[in-house]
């Protein structure tokens, strides 16, 4: 929890005197897998996926009129992987890491009170806590050179949104994604190479800080109340 107050803290605190802006967060379940190759280039086979979660925290910022947003914050993303070998060894990796993200939103379509939106998003990510399981032993692999360097994550997917009033929507997202190491070029070739994927679905709350969103939202009610 101290690392969710501390992105609390950064992105949601300057946002609240700012209008034009809206507050996210989101919470939802990934099914995430490994690739990863040793320095010889050797993949590791016969890996399998497993269900992790995540919570993220941001704001959105109006760009071009209704259309193109600017998203930025926080998250905390869990990654997982099983797997076995031919002598019947059982492996298995939990992590979780601290994520910056941002990037744009584009809305596609409209219709009532919801919204269709698409969403790309380019993340740096720092490994806060994870184990490797092999038979019955648990090890900390923090600080271990496969895990302990920076994955930047890109992602991309779609989201729809509900309005509940003027000032609170409900929102609905699928992402994909998949990182890369930024690793030590001089070290390229004692390194192993470790790649995250990930399919989040999530579902979110959304609140609106611009007055004049408020004002649009009430104009857009009595019109459609007068057609009616």
């Amino acid at each position: 929890m101290k690392y969710l107050s501390v992105i609390l803290v950064i992105f949601f605190l300057p946002t609240a005197r700012v209008n034009g802006q809206q507050i996210m967060v989101e919470t939802g379940k990934s099914i995430t897998s490994f690739d990863f190759n040793d320095v010889q280039s050797v993949a590791l086979s016969n890996l399998q996926s497993t269900t992790q979660g995540y919570i993220s925290f941001g704001y959105r910022h109006k760009l071009v009129k209704e259309t193109l947003f600017l998203v930025a914050g926080g998250s905390v993303n869990s990654y997982g992987a099983k797997g076995s070998d031919n002598s019947q060894n059982y492996y298995a990796w939990e992590t979780t890491y601290l994520g910056l993200n941002a990037g744009l939103d584009v809305k596609v379509a409209e219709l009532g009170n919801m919204l269709l939106t698409l969403r790309v998003t380019a993340s740096p990510e720092f490994i806060i806590q994870g184990t490797q399981t092999l038979n019955n032993q648990v090890f900390n692999i923090v600080g271990e050179e496969d895990f302990d360097k920076v994955n930047l994550f890109l992602r991309a997917g779609a989201m729809v949104e509900y309005s509940l009033t003027y000032a609170t929507s409900l929102f609905a997202q699928y992402k994909y994604g998949k990182s890369t190491q930024l690793r030590s070029p001089s070290l390229n070739d004692v390194q192993g190479k470790l790649k995250l994927q990930a399919h989040d679905i999530g579902f979110g709350l959304m609140i609106k800080l611009d007055p004049k969103n408020a004002r649009k939202f009430r104009q857009k009610a009595r019109k459609a109340n007068m057609r009616k």
